[in-house]
């Protein structure tokens, strides 16, 4: 029995890839569709009502498409503010106004023609099938097959921890900006710069969590000679801007009145002034003093390695560049949203990476569980009375803890982030696919040498490095790399390279 299902669907055996390919396929699949019936119907019919982040949204494209009403027109607010609150909004409420780019409407598309129970339902699986995916398009960033244990710890992260739990509640639109986002990050891993173009367009919906990050990203591919990120991001922002213009000419001018006249109803907290401000019996001027300082402060390790990316063209270290302007700018953004900090994930995923290779799985465990029960246990905590008017929102704490600790992390540890610089050359698994994840063993790590493009754009790594992340095979070449095809029982294993992370 243990023959035939070592030799089965799982097996190793080079005579039976196909059959494994095929099964390990057949099962996702299956599985796959499994959970999207199960959670689409769970969701429609137990979880669309709080959807509210949605609803201006949705309101928006109905009352567009159906009346041809503006998306900024009042009557949005008024109609969300009665679905929502069953009256019109008090001075201190949300009224519940759309302040996105008109061109989400453009996006939303058909959505807006459904009931909005069916197209939050529908919006909300969206979500949450986007959140996984951006978890394989990370681990592939990465190089790296995680071990089981590993791997049910990040799904269970990227599906119940406070951030995507309040994100997928809400309907949160900023999910689809950090699906963009990880999707330009792998289009430039991959070097595919025509769909990180795109991408980085698509994902100004949401302002907020990409205006440091897309600026630099252009300037930097166009310094590195990758101007077809330019040149397809600029070409995508166009078309996108060209039909709303069509479709509404005045929406620039009623979008910028609506983002201006949102603080004066809905509270926001930015971080940096959290920090500066802790009691209310500090003169604002003060506040706002150390507020300017502190925000000085913490881009300036930003503006230093993107100096450096960008004037001296020395990529190295590519992204945890990436990842430290992303939390420097949910730090200091004038508006934040806790829903932004699912940006931060990667960073997580690193540290998860990092402890599987030094086998500190006790470590990794308890700190998947202390961040995910901690953070609830914190929200709770903290949580406003809701007979002061405290509902569905969230103490100044809980925005706080989060990218600061991210922020200190990367600030104090950029070293780490050397061994999975996405600009070098990256491992490959020796199993494709869904095969991977039915193949025993470890997965062989295999490296290719970088053209002469990729040399130019980035400095190579130190050779006390290099001398530790590849493997000793003595290969120069490509062709000269051992094959990856799956050893069989006569055929000895070559030698596996050596750990860094442990050594």
């Amino acid at each position: 029995m243990l023959h035939f299902f070592r030799e089965g669907i799982f097996g190793v055996k080079a005579a039976n890839s196909t059959n494994s390919r095929f099964a390990g396929w057949i099962l996702l699949i299956i599985g796959a569709y499994i959970f999207a019936v199960a959670s689409s119907i769970a969701i429609y019919q137990n979880l669309t009502a709080g959807a509210t982040d949605l609803y201006p949204t949705w309101q928006g494209g109905k009352l567009f498409w159906e009346d041809g009403l503006s998306p900024y027109d009042d009557e949005v607010g008024i109609q969300s503010q009665l679905a929502i609150y069953d009256r019109l909004a008090k001075d201190d409420e949300d009224e519940f106004q759309f302040v996105y780019p008109f061109y989400l409407i453009v996006l939303f598309g058909p959505l807006a023609l459904l009931e909005f129970q069916l197209a939050a339902a529908i919006f909300m699986e969206f979500l949450l099938l986007l959140l996984i995916g951006s978890l394989v398009l990370q681990l592939d960033i990465l190089g790296w097959l995680p071990k089981p244990i590993t791997l049910a710890l990040l799904l269970l992260t990227v599906i119940t921890s406070y951030f995507s739990v309040r994100g997928l509640l809400l309907a949160q639109p900023a999910f689809l900006a950090f699906g963009f986002h990880i999707a330009a990050y792998w289009g430039i891993a991959y070097r595919k710069d025509g769909f990180a173009g795109v991408m980085l367009a698509l994902s100004t919906i949401k302002p907020q969590t990409s205006y440091i990050i897309i600026p630099l990203l252009l300037l930097w591919a166009f310094r590195n000679d990758r101007r077809q990120l330019v040149t397809s991001f600029f070409t995508t922002f166009i078309l996108l801007t060209s039909i709303s213009f069509i479709l509404r000419p005045e929406w620039f001018s009623e979008w910028r009145d609506r983002v201006f006249n949102y603080s004066n109803y809905a509270e926001t907290y930015p971080v940096a002034h959290i920090l500066t401000h802790p009691f209310d019996e500090i003169p604002d001027i003060v506040s706002l003093i150390a507020q300017i300082i502190l925000s000085v402060l913490i881009l300036i390790p930003v503006g230093r390695y993107w100096y450096k990316a960008i004037v001296k063209q020395d990529s190295t270290n590519f992204f945890w560049g990436v990842m430290l302007a992303t939390c420097a700018s949910l730090l200091i953004a004038p508006r934040v949203a806790t829903t932004y900090y699912i940006e931060l994930y990667p960073v997580l995923f690193m540290a998860a990476y990092l402890l599987e290779k030094r086998g500190s799985y006790t470590l990794l465990i308890m700190g998947t569980l202390f961040f995910l029960i901690g953070y609830w246990a914190l929200h709770i905590t903290t949580l406003p009375p809701v007979d002061e008017n405290g509902a569905g929102k969230e103490a100044p704490i809980v925005y706080v803890v989060f990218p600061v600790l991210i922020y200190w992390w990367l600030y104090a540890k950029p070293e780490l982030w050397q061994r999975v610089d996405i600009l070098q050359a990256r491992p490959g698994l020796r199993a494709k696919g869904p095969r991977r994840l039915f193949s025993t063993g470890e997965a062989q790590v295999i490296y290719a040498e970088p053209d002469a493009e990729s040399v130019a754009e980035t400095k190579p790594a130190a050779k006390v490095e290099e001398s530790v992340t590849r493997p000793t095979t003595g290969a120069t070449t490509l062709s000269e790399l051992p094959s990856t095809s799956v050893p069989s029982d006569e055929t000895p294993k070559p030698d596996a390279p050596s750990d860094p992370v442990k050594e």
